[in-house]
């Protein structure tokens, strides 16, 4: 084999197994990002879980303790701020890990914050049992934020919705 030809082979030869390399990243990074998604909607079914079972409506302090519990008995050490919104949009309580109202949400609009189209898809929420993910978000608290939201409900009466928020970028690494 000529010398340029054998150069032209090695060249292609590289360039496939940087393709392949590539793709092979491209995929790991996808799976850990599906399996960090899947682990948040885990913890979150269990909030809707503990919500719903409860003789009454947890206030800040009980659900933030059982939400605590939960991320330390899975290792989980993504920054998560969980806030309960009323059908008016109000935040009725939000907090964080470790802080309630580290932001002073309570009593804001959501409204105020997010624009007509997430307004009608909150309210369709609603009228659902399904938790809702959606588009990551520029947070008040000054990071992006993936919520995934779930309805509450209380004898056949929606009080509003839980609205979980799990740091982006903590998520990507």
């Amino acid at each position: 084999m000529p010398v340029y030809k054998f150069n032209d082979f090695r060249r292609e030869t590289e360039l496939e197994n940087r393709r392949l390399e590539l793709a092979e990243v491209h995929s790991s990074a996808i799976n850990k990002f599906q399996n960090s998604i899947d682990q948040f909607a885990v913890l979150v079914s269990g909030m809707k879980a503990f919500v719903h079972i409860n003789d009454k409506f947890p206030s800040d302090t009980l659900l933030q303790a059982f939400i605590q519990g939960q991320l330390n008995d899975i290792g989980f050490k993504d920054f998560i701020v969980v806030s309960f919104v009323d059908t008016n949009h109000i935040f009725k309580y939000s907090f964080t890990r470790y802080d309630l109202d580290p932001s002073g949400l309570v009593g804001r609009s959501v409204g105020a914050m997010r624009d007509g189209n997430e307004l009608d898809r909150l309210n369709r929420l609603m009228q659902s049992d399904e938790m809702l993910l959606f588009k990551p978000i520029n947070l008040v608290e000054g990071w992006i934020g993936i919520p995934l939201n779930f309805r509450v409900r209380r004898n056949g009466v929606t009080l509003g919705y839980i609205a979980p928020i799990i740091d982006f970028k903590t998520m990507l690494s």
